[in-house]
């Protein structure tokens, strides 16, 4: 269904709210913004004033206050995002953090690293500098040396020795950026904390983390009762937004063949959920009290298991989507599906504005925009009388229309397009509202002893052959294609051709086609500007660790690159570094130099450009840097040279 933009005032508050967050992001100077914003406002309304007194024409004046209105808006979003932005305040721990030497905050989440480390997002409260402690603000990220269970009986504060550092920058575009991935949730620092480096004290929890400690305890129950680690993993990761014990290769299947967000609380999870509690209440409350008292006890319902799974964004975004989508029939009247949607988005965007830069926000947003926007017309295409045939088409439509909402998105952040998944969600999604209303019953029976445990058996039962098909659908010839680069202009443009098709499909009579083939014109030539230019550019590599060093330059197609490492060492993931890099920039031939009689002891260390191990230390640049040294440095040294690697 193609919006009515008169019908939707919302989404226009809401887009000109978010090119104000947008505005910030790429000009975050509030002095100069501010300045700007209030003289045009100001100058609007004076012309206002002046055009009504003189011409005495409302209609006409309105044009005026229209733009003031529009301007306005826009300045919201922009100081919005400037007032939550913690390094505005004065406060903020990173304008002290050289001179601390302890830090003391409340640890608001945790997440298991490994089996015996936790990593847990503390917020700063104090700074210890020349023995006294001052109040601060912020956000960062710690490393601890203990087990997730350590954390899980109440809330903690923590006082640790200040070993803050900056998150590492990708060096190639085609990394995570884990670094922007913090900051989107306003943390700057990381800290690795030895263990004789920080205590651990115990603190009253407010209620939201009184819910976390329930839903700790319901994921303790869960394993206790559930033998099989499989099960008990993909069932807390579906109801309880636990998943960080999740197989590695699970995850990858289920990448693989597009359904990955089956494995973390999503709105999918959220309306099936939401499904199950509305039809309790249905069974319970007569159907002419449906609007009245069903679909209002649901919805409290729902916010009330939105508590208990820690208020997790995902969650909180299709609780607020499902609510404002809901309140039509409570209150009577019909509601505008688009204007909820960004009603929704404007209430998360005004909590927060970094939401706007969360790929779950993104992802989220454009999976229900592209099933109203698609799902008409992809099942119109294939019309039938047969009840089965309608469910399976229906079913067919609302994955296609999902995944076309997305798939800008999809290819610009995982650089791959699961080729079956389709079929995947065919299956995946009526069978994980399965699993969910499976994983209810299990966890409810599970306090009676023999009862519960059969059910957990056929529970188990069900998560095997879930987890198989998704292998099966994974393990398929040509199941993805890998190693798709999009510059953000090319995604935009994959956007607009497939939003133009649709247009075209709504209004036969309309001529989109100058407007296509401008689009696929602009996709071409942006995509082929940025192949080009991966193939020209020659980047060096390195992958430098306590144990090894690898380090490499590109010339053309060719790759050339020295490993230096004890002859005990394996190196498990760097050739898989390797083959990404080659593959980025075309490297289509592979030369591999290697210095494993030089290095005699386990443990040497890496300071860049210089390694050094027992016997020899070297210096490692190119024929520039190489030359640019003094004469006194009499190292070894190692030039990376176009054509190969030159030993001095």
């Amino acid at each position: 269904m193609i919006m009515n933009w008169s019908k939707a005032p919302i989404v226009r508050i809401a887009l000109l709210y978010i090119i104000g967050i947008s505005i910030y992001h790429f000009w975050p100077n509030h002095n100069i913004y501010y300045f700007i914003t209030l003289t045009t406002t100001f100058l609007l309304f004076i012309s206002y004033g002046f055009y009504l007194f003189y011409t005495k024409s409302i209609i006409s004046s309105t044009q005026f206050l229209s733009i003031a209105i529009f301007i306005a808006i826009l300045s919201l979003g922009y100081f919005r995002s400037y007032s939550i932005d913690e390094k505005n305040r004065v406060d903020y721990y990173e304008n002290y953090i050289d001179k601390a030497s302890y830090l003391y905050g409340d640890i608001l989440n945790t997440k298991s690293f490994s089996q015996t480390k936790t990593k847990a997002t503390v917020k700063i409260n104090k700074m210890l500098i020349d023995s006294q402690w001052i109040n601060t603000n912020g956000k960062v990220l710690l490393y601890l040396n203990l087990p997730l269970d350590s954390f899980n009986r109440s809330n903690h504060s923590i006082l640790f020795r200040n070993s803050l550092q900056s998150p590492n920058e990708i060096r190639f575009p085609y990394e995570f950026d884990y670094a922007k991935y913090l900051a989107n949730l306003q943390i700057y620092h990381i800290g690795y904390i030895n263990d004789y480096d920080f205590k651990i004290v115990e603190r009253k929890s407010n209620i939201l983390e009184k819910f976390l400690i329930f839903r700790n305890k319901l994921i303790k129950l869960i394993y206790e009762n559930i033998q099989d680690n499989t099960s008990a993993n993909l069932i807390s990761a579906m109801l309880l937004g636990y998943k960080d014990v999740m197989d590695a290769d699970i995850i990858k299947d289920f990448q693989q063949a597009g359904v990955v967000h089956i494995l973390a609380i999503s709105g999918l999870h959220v309306a099936i959920i939401y499904g199950a509690i509305y039809l309790l209440f249905s069974l319970i409350i007569p159907l002419k009290y449906k609007n009245k008292i069903t679909i209002p006890l649901a919805i409290i319902t729902l916010w009330l298991y939105t508590f208990m799974v820690g208020a997790m964004p995902s969650v909180v975004r299709a609780a607020i989507m499902l609510t404002l989508l809901q309140i039509g029939p409570v209150i009577n009247r019909n509601v505008n599906k688009y204007n909820s949607l960004a009603a929704a988005a404007l209430i998360i965007l005004v909590v927060n504005p970094l939401q706007l830069y969360s790929l779950g926000f993104q992802l989220s947003f454009s999976a229900v925009l592209g099933i109203f926007f698609f799902y008409t017309p992809l099942i119109n295409i294939f019309k039938t009388n047969k009840k089965w045939l309608k469910w399976v088409i229906g079913s067919l439509s609302v994955t296609m229309a999902a995944q076309l909402g997305t798939l800008p998105f999809t290819l610009f952040y995982f650089h791959q397009f699961p080729t079956y998944f389709i079929i995947a969600n065919l299956m995946a999604v009526p069978f994980a509202s399965l699993l969910i209303y499976a994983g209810f019953i299990t966890i409810i029976f599970s306090f009676i002893p023999v009862i519960g445990e059969f059910i957990a058996i056929i529970f188990s039962f069900l998560v095997k052959i879930f987890i198989n098909f998704i292998g099966m659908i994974s393990d398929l010839p040509y199941s993805t294609i890998p190693n798709i680069f999009l510059t953000p202009l090319s995604a935009i443009m994959i956007g607009i051709i497939i939003i133009l098709i649709t247009i075209k499909i709504y209004f036969k009579e309309i001529k989109i086609f100058p407007y296509l083939l401008t689009a696929v014109l602009l996709f071409g030539i942006t995509y082929n500007f940025s192949l080009i230019k991966r193939i020209q550019y020659n980047p060096s590599f390195e992958s430098l660790n306590y144990k090894y060093a690898i380090i490499g330059q590109k010339e053309q197609q060719k790759f050339n690159y020295l490993v230096i490492k004890p002859d005990s060492v394996d190196l498990p993931n760097v050739q898989s570094k390797i083959d990404d890099f080659c593959t980025y920039y075309f490297c289509k031939e592979k030369n591999k130099y290697e210095i494993n009689e030089k290095v005699k002891t386990h443990s040497f260390y890496i300071n860049n450009p210089i390694i050094s191990n027992a016997d020899d230390v070297y210096i490692i640049g190119n024929k520039k840097e190489i030359n640019s040294l003094p004469d006194s440095i009499d190292f070894k040294k190692i030039e990376i040279d176009k054509w190969k690697l030159k030993f001095q």
